[in-house]
């Protein structure tokens, strides 16, 4: 069976993007994340490197506008379609963003939102400054964001898709946005790790379900085939795991434990690999191929993860560690001859 299927998508660092990395799609509209957001270039399906464009145009606006295009041409069709739209934003120059959602936060009282927020640093240091002075803006473009999913929504509503239609909605990662003393995105806070991941699909998912179950952005290949009823074909090399059962009937499954990765491409002995609990954080940090940091978090206890307890919870640690290590043997990760059998 043929299936249309387009994606709108970032690619970190790629000028025209080779038909063998285009992951099966028939149509393709790549921004190659040069975060121009206010006048991105594109590269459309078959475009050799120096063939790109410029949308001039909000990036998000654009490319839901050619997602509804996609989406008007499918319903001349009773066939199934795929459509995957990646917007850039937030992602940094925060700035360039329509001012018209600017003005919605441009009153915003900074200072109330870090007054309980022990994790965001004081004024005048260099982090405590980068959250005051981005923080308006980031939630500009998420504003943005939003705006743009809701037309592709009313779009699916009014072509009368949006009942059979799975929709999903996730990001790769967050940010600390100079939390922890951090602007990035690769590290175990929760401003990082904890994205949203909301499913619908009106004719079997009852709406309004919180559904506690930690799904990892992996887990979402098998999970999508089994929803539409290929649970038979996902390959058997297939790692994450399939949460299906979860999402239909609405009730949290009982795997408790996500892995956390941040692999350095340039040294691959270096780096953090960890767990998360439905209550702990827990991390270590190899330089070299020899473990120099472990990190352990209770997030009941301190939500903002301002203090590390590993050297208090010694059992605990231990526990962890054999189930981290146990993950990275099962997934042939070479971080796992780093762990020790016995710690």
């Amino acid at each position: 069976m043929w299936i249309p299927t387009t994606t709108a998508e970032k690619r970190h660092g790629m000028n025209g993007v080779p038909p063998e990395r285009r992951h099966g799609f028939d149509f393709w509209v790549a921004y190659g994340t040069y975060d121009n957001h206010l006048n991105p270039m594109y590269w459309e399906t078959a475009a050799p490197r120096d063939s790109f464009f410029y949308a001039h145009k909000w990036g998000p606006e654009y490319e839901v506008d050619r997602a509804i295009e996609f989406l008007s041409e499918q319903k001349k069709s009773s066939s199934p379609f795929a459509l995957v739209v990646s917007m850039n934003p937030p992602h940094t120059g925060y700035d360039l963003v329509p001012d018209k959602y600017k003005e919605i936060y441009k009153h915003l009282n900074v200072e109330s939102l870090c007054k309980n927020r022990p994790d965001i640093p004081a004024k005048g240091t260099e982090m405590g400054d980068y959250f005051r002075n981005n923080i308006r803006d980031y939630y500009a473009c998420m504003t943005g964001v939003d705006e743009n999913v809701g037309r592709l929504i009313e779009e699916l509503k009014r072509l009368k898709l949006f009942d059979n239609t799975i929709v999903v909605f996730t990001s790769d990662h967050g940010i600390c946005m100079g939390a922890h003393h951090s602007a990035g995105k690769d590290i175990y806070y929760e401003e990082s790790m904890k994205v949203p991941m909301i499913i619908s699909w009106p004719q079997q998912i009852k709406p309004r379900v919180d559904n506690h179950t930690m799904i990892a952005f992996g887990d979402m290949y098998p999970t999508l085939l089994s929803m539409m009823g290929f649970s038979k074909d996902i390959p058997q090399e297939v790692q994450t795991f399939d949460f299906a059962n979860s999402i239909l009937s609405g009730k949290a499954d009982k795997k408790t434990v996500q892995p956390y990765y941040r692999v350095q491409p340039d040294n691959p002995t270096t780096g953090y690999r960890g767990l998360r609990t439905s209550r702990y954080t827990f991390a270590v940090h190899a330089t070299n191929g020899k473990i120099d940091r472990t990190v352990l978090f209770d997030r009941d206890k301190d939500p903002y993860e301002m203090k590390n307890i590993a050297t208090e919870r010694p059992k605990l640690v231990r526990a962890l560690h054999k189930q981290l290590r146990e993950w990275l043997m099962q997934t042939n990760d070479p971080f796992a001859a780093y762990l020790p059998k016995k710690q």
